[in-house]
């Protein structure tokens, strides 16, 4: 491919593939912005990599390839950038409240009746995706990686550049987090 081409190319796939690379990195990230940022670079890195692109695959497929990567790139950032801020401090002091000294369930922790339909139902959906939104990034990504995409623990584990057991920790502490969300912000409420 000769340059002008290739640049004529990237062009059009700009306008053909952002909207389908933006709406897949919002199953990734939890923030409109950042999905965009993320879609932006992944232009950027596609620009750099065009000489080296042979066509061996679709272009898309090329692109979410990159995207792939830039998503990864965000999670291993956001991990190094975190401390042990408030949210974390939050959730295990909340946790703490669930349990009682003998590691039993407070009463009333456990008394949600089984809904089958619950993830059918459009305000719980609503409710779910707020609180999903009130955990750290890193903590969104693993559960929206784990339970809603179905990713492998270890493969989280590389992209947020993290230990095993430091993953179980994050999942542990985001399951709690949501459940006292759920429990405070849906289930209290239509019981």
């Amino acid at each position: 491919m000769n340059s002008t081409h290739s640049d004529e190319d990237l062009s059009l796939w700009v306008e053909k593939y952002t909207n389908d690379l933006l709406a897949y990195t919002l199953t990734k990230v939890s923030d409109l912005d950042v999905a965009q940022d993320i879609v932006q670079e992944t232009f950027v890195a596609a620009v750099k990599a065009l000489p080296n692109f042979k066509g061996n695959s679709a272009p898309k497929t090329w692109l979410i390839g990159i995207l792939k990567r830039k998503v990864a790139d965000f999670y291993r950032k956001k991990n190094r950038e975190l401390t042990n801020g408030n949210v974390e401090v939050e959730s295990i002091e909340r946790a703490e409240n669930y349990f009682m000294d003998n590691g039993s369930w407070q009463a009333g922790m456990n008394d949600w009746t089984p809904d089958s339909h619950l993830l059918d139902d459009n305000s719980f959906n609503i409710v779910f995706k707020e609180c999903m939104h009130g955990l750290p990034e890193n903590w969104y990504y693993a559960v929206q990686q784990k339970f809603l995409e179905g990713t492998a623990s270890s493969e989280i584990c590389k992209v947020l550049d993290i230990t095993p057991t430091n993953y179980w920790q994050i999942i542990r502490r985001a399951k709690l987090h949501l459940k006292g969300c759920l429990e405070q912000k849906w289930f209290s409420l239509n019981k």
